[in-house]
């Protein structure tokens, strides 16, 4: 606990940014990029946090992030489009394979 406190603080110091659920930054974690364009994407979700959300939850936080900035002239109906649709192939696509396990 104090280990993963260390690792934040040290994040913080140094302006990274973090998990927008569990808060945890990115100095140690790794980002689940979702992308809502050929050239660019998102990532409030860290690894363990976009396991344990639920789509609707997802969808909740990445398109906070979408809108969270005003962009002139930007397609946002194509964008959300595409986060949905990404984030629907996501939780159709089996499990990943655990380190370690045979493929079949």
């Amino acid at each position: 606990m104090i280990n993963r406190y260390l690792k934040n603080r040290r994040g913080e110091l140094h302006g990274f940014g973090g998990c927008a659920k569990c808060g945890d930054r990115w100095n140690w974690k790794d980002a689940h990029a979702v992308y809502y364009s050929e050239h660019a994407g998102c990532s409030p979700l860290c690894e363990e946090c976009w396991d344990d959300t639920t789509k609707e939850e997802k969808l909740r936080y990445y398109l906070g992030q979408l809108y969270k900035y005003d962009r002139p002239n930007f397609d946002y109906e194509k964008a959300e489009q595409m986060i949905r649709k990404q984030i629907d192939a996501f939780n159709n696509s089996p499990k990943k394979v655990e380190e370690g396990e045979k493929k079949e």
